[in-house]
């Protein structure tokens, strides 16, 4: 029957609709006589209808006086139903609010038809009819449409999100979406429902439609002895912590776990079907998102002009997004990907389109698009000289091991003096502030770009203290008087990002895998795109704070480190997808050790020594490193220039060894 419902056109279900509401105008008059009258009522046909009293609407008088009420109900409900938008509704959804729209319109009906039927002055007509009628009709109508809702509930919500599962099912958490959720599932040919999991210790031991109710302690010893092999957790998009505390309880059981939205959310346009088919990355970290500093992001950013070079990259492109939301003068978009930056200036000119048609201040933000490399010193120095930014969050950088490995001159050319360049151009611009996004692989590094990140380090840390300096190798450039404040950044894993182990298990898992890891022991610090891109400018204000000309490098605080193999395995359950082992030989998805790459570490730090001072944050530290001297720093630049001019690859790996704090880094042209 529902399969036959689902399949009918729309105008098709509006005619069974009235046809069906008419049967209830009819039946909920019927039903109120016989209870008023304590038997079965028929309407007599002997009493006619008093002439005088119906001139006008000729028609009736055809009709013996005891059907009035039936003919009026249906002349006044029927056009009353369709123009209060009763069939507007989506009866699969039918919802609380739906009921009091119901209770209204069948309100606004019975004063309609009583003050007709009154005015008839029908003879024998009882007018505690009025009362009994309104609320036989409103429970009819509320569970007609509670009834076909049931009937339709094997819909696409349920389709979409259940079609990968199998067959014997857990629900986490018990409200009234989840138990809504198990009569949907107890419909469901092929499906069976097994119980709910709760920490509410009330609930627990008792049982909601003959299902039991088990603690998360007991959910282990109850998966092996039912063999179930789906939970599902019904979560909202806000419901971040709840939903963390679930999967953490039932992260290592061994089952296929699927988060899915609230039917409301799909009912209110929050989110798509194939939101619900993804997972969300912060379901990953295992802890929720840290809160940004509005008030200190505000005041660093209103009505500034900003620079972000890499713009199109994952965290330039997220940071331009966090600073628009702080209504900026400028944004001032730079990226030698002429795609990357395309894609960021187009979304971010569509949002700010979409905050002044949402907001009665039409702020006006400029958002400046500008191709170009960091490696090219007059394309940046010009770019400075002519926007003249308040603030520049530096971004550009090669940050793909492999990749730099590979390609060895060009990672340091970009790295390094991409960095150099950038920062000289913002210190002869007079930039106020100046924030290098690093990395957590410049912390002893074992390869290229953890080395090439570091020195890009030491080079804001040895220019802070430097007021005036001159550089022959980049035509005889020099500076006075310098002002700019610098911040360093340091942080580890970005998840989502282009870098990330993310995207590339996604992809695997999307394929049918296998998901290839280089080695089961390899850990590393996750954090979100929006947290890191929101803690980066929130750094970089608190060195704005301090009048010391020293460079300050922050360092996130991001949890505890993971490690990769469980990644991929709660990747592999929140796909809805089991891991193929030798436990599970059936299971869906495999792991692969592929063995580690070149220059590839098992686990990362975030400090290379020194000791950590506390900042307003608690995810943010300040790091307190030994650096070279800026005539250090010099010696070091000029012997890179030198090599690379000549592309001596094995003098740059020697000056990175010999430049770098416990730098271990090795090299093979056979790579």
């Amino acid at each position: 029957m529902n399969k036959f419902l689902n399949t009918l056109n729309n105008k098709y279900k509006l005619v069974i609709l009235l046809a069906l509401d008419s049967l209830l105008l009819i039946l909920s008059i019927q039903v109120a006589y016989s209870l008023r009258l304590e038997e079965f009522y028929v309407p007599s046909e002997n009493i006619r209808v008093n002439l005088e009293l119906i001139h006008g609407i000729s028609f009736l008088e055809s009709f013996p006086d005891a059907y009035v009420p039936f003919i009026l109900a249906l002349i006044v409900g029927i056009p009353l139903f369709i123009s209060a938008g009763l069939y507007k509704n989506i009866t699969r959804y039918f919802s609380n609010s739906n009921a009091i729209d119901i209770l209204k319109i069948v309100l606004a009906y019975s004063f309609i038809w009583a003050t007709l039927v009154l005015s008839f002055r029908l003879e024998g007509f009882p007018r505690s009819i009025i009362f009994l009628n309104a609320i036989i009709l409103f429970s009819l109508i509320t569970s007609s449409r509670y009834l076909l809702s049931r009937l339709l509930l094997k819909s696409i919500y349920i389709k979409e999100n259940l079609s990968n599962l199998n067959h014997k099912i857990l629900i986490y958490g018990v409200t009234s979406e989840s138990q809504n959720l198990a009569n949907s599932i107890s419909n469901l040919e092929g499906y069976k429902l097994f119980g709910f999991i709760d920490e509410d210790v009330n609930l627990q031991n008792r049982k909601i439609f003959g299902f039991p109710v088990i603690s998360p302690e007991d959910t282990q010893d109850f998966v092996k002895s039912n063999g179930i092999n789906e939970i599902l957790i019904l979560s909202s998009k806000s419901e971040k912590v709840s939903r963390n505390k679930a999967l953490n309880d039932i992260d290592n059981l061994g089952v296929s776990i699927k988060t899915l939205p609230l039917i409301s959310e799909f009912i209110n346009g929050e989110i798509s079907i194939q939101d619900a088919l993804d997972f969300d990355l912060g379901d990953l970290l295992g802890r929720s998102p840290s809160l940004p500093n509005i008030e200190l992001i505000s005041h660093e950013i209103y009505n500034k002009t900003v620079l972000v070079t890499g713009a199109g990259g994952s965290i330039g492109s997220e940071i331009c997004k966090q600073i628009l939301r702080y209504k900026p003068k400028k944004i001032i978009l730079f990226d030698v990907n002429e795609y990357s930056l395309y894609a960021i200036h187009k979304e971010l000119n569509k949002t700010l389109e979409d905050i002044s048609n949402s907001s009665n201040n039409k702020k006006v933000i400029k958002i400046l698009p500008f191709l170009g490399s960091v490696q090219d010193f007059k394309k940046v120095l010009s770019l400075m000289k002519e926007c003249k930014p308040d603030l520049v969050y530096h971004t550009a950088a090669y940050k793909h091991v492999p990749m730099v490995e590979y390609n060895l001159v060009e990672g340091i050319k970009n790295n390094v003096f991409g960095t150099l360049n950038t920062v000289l151009a913002a210190i002869h611009a007079n930039v106020r502030s100046f924030v290098l996004i690093s990395t957590d692989k410049a912390v002893r590094p074992t390869n290229i770009m953890g080395a090439s990140k570091r020195i890009a380090e030491m080079i804001l840390q040895s220019l802070s203290n430097t007021s005036e300096m001159k550089f022959d190798f980049l035509d005889n450039f020099a500076f006075e008087n310098n002002r700019t404040r610098f911040s360093i950044v340091r942080f580890g894993n970005v998840l989502g990002s282009s870098g990330s182990v993310v995207p590339l298990f996604r992809e695997q898992i999307k394929r049918g895998g296998p998901i290839t890891l280089t080695d089961s022991e390899i850990t590393r610090y996750f954090m979100s795109i929006p947290e890191a891109a929101q803690l980066v400018i929130q750094a970089g204000a608190y060195r704005n704070k301090d009048n010391t000309s020293n460079a300050h490098l922050y360092i996130l605080d991001m949890g505890k480190p993971v490690k990769i193999i469980d990644l991929a395995r709660r990747m592999i359950s929140l796909s809805g997808l089991t891991l193929r082992d030798d436990k599970d030989p059936d299971g869906d998805i495999a792991i692969e050790i592929t063995g580690l790459r070149p220059g590839e570490k098992r686990f990362e730090e975030l400090l290379i020594s020194g000791e950590t001072m506390k900042t307003e944050s608690p995810l943010i530290f300040r790091g307190l490193e030994k650096h070279p001297n800026i005539n250090q720093m010099l010696s070091i630049i000029e012997s890179l220039d030198n090599a690379i001019k000549i592309n001596d690859i094995f003098t740059i790996l020697d000056i990175l060894k010999r430049s770098v704090e416990g730098a271990e880094i090795s090299y093979s042209k056979n790579i």
